[in-house]
């Protein structure tokens, strides 16, 4: 019975974690020159997912660019391309740790118009 109750125990505190991992924030970055960069901090397990939308030119797929620049302890998925209203990169990070933890968002933007 020791066992059992053990497992349930260990199994809540998973998922209490994961749940908090997996909460995932939105954050606009809006960019209006032609390189932008955004320090963006996560808290302990915590994910945060990235826009980035050019605002001093028409942003294309073939003229724009964002990357995710992840600390130690932190993972970040490929960028990619979305398009909801305006178009915009999106990336996002997770923090797994028991710290705050820092990525950099790095946003190239085309000339303005």
């Amino acid at each position: 019975m020791k066992i059992f109750v053990r497992t349930l125990l260990l199994c809540s505190t998973l998922s209490v974690l994961a749940g908090g991992a997996t909460a995932k924030q939105s954050e606009n970055l809006y960019c209006g020159t032609t390189k932008c960069s955004f320090p963006e901090e996560l808290g302990e397990l915590q994910s945060k997912e990235f826009r980035g939308r050019c605002t001093g030119a028409t942003m294309t797929q073939t003229n724009s660019s964002q990357k995710c620049y992840p600390e130690s302890g932190l993972t970040c998925t490929v960028t990619a391309w979305g398009y909801v209203g305006t178009p915009y990169w999106t990336c996002s990070c997770t923090n797994w740790t028991n710290h705050d933890k820092d990525a950099t968002v790095s946003l190239h933007c085309p000339a303005s118009e």
